[in-house]
């Protein structure tokens, strides 16, 4: 237990990498943790929402199943 929580010391926006290999005695994990390089100046991200205060929502509708093609 000591050892997951010492993973958990890392400052937020830390990337932990994990390594597994499969050894006789069972299975060997190793950590490391991957740090950013210099030359980037912010980490990708997969999502970003902005909320806008004051805009009108969206009238626009988009069903996800007629699209794949799949019935309702």
């Amino acid at each position: 237990i000591a050892f997951a929580q010492s993973l958990c010391d890392h400052p937020p926006n830390t990337l932990i990498g994990v390594n597994r290999t499969s050894e006789q005695a069972g299975i060997r994990e190793s950590f490391r943790t991957l740090h950013r390089k210099a030359s980037r100046l912010e980490p990708a991200t997969a999502f970003r929402f902005v909320e806008i205060e004051g805009e009108d929502a969206s009238t626009e509708k988009f069903d996800l199943l007629a699209f794949a093609g799949r019935q309702k």
